[in-house]
């Protein structure tokens, strides 16, 4: 996840400073344009989904949140007390590109949560 985090301050970074290209993640069209078109490849009607684009700063805002949690996920690596949130993030992440935008990566969070959650402190607190 620390390598896709680089690699999209990298990506952004040469749009910017290189290309100039006009269409990158901060652009206010660029999250429903990536919704719309995952919906087109998959068939499916972008209806159920629409209402979350009316306002674009929330997924401006969360490109950064998002790339910033990526680009420091080795923390979880080192640091046991921020593993849960980190891992929380990234399950996040993945929920919310297969339900908004379609890009499907069902296995990655339900891998991270096994690997990563202490169910058998949830079992004990579970236990009557």
């Amino acid at each position: 996840y620390t390598i896709s985090g680089l690699w999209k301050v990298v990506g952004l970074s040469y749009k910017w400073f290189v290309t100039k290209e006009n269409m990158h993640w901060f652009h206010p069209e660029a999250a429903i344009r990536n919704a719309v078109s995952g919906h087109i490849d998959a068939d499916v009607a972008f209806d159920r989904v629409a209402f979350l684009f009316e306002y674009p700063l929330v997924w401006q805002l969360l490109f950064p949140v998002m790339m910033f949690l990526q680009f420091f996920n080795f923390v979880a690596a080192f640091n046991q007390r921020l593993r849960p949130l980190i891992v929380l993030g990234d399950i996040s992440f993945h929920v919310v590109n297969s339900i908004v935008f379609l890009i499907s990566f069902w296995f990655t969070p339900l891998l991270l949560a096994v690997l990563f959650f202490p169910y058998h402190k949830i079992k004990s607190i579970l236990k009557p």
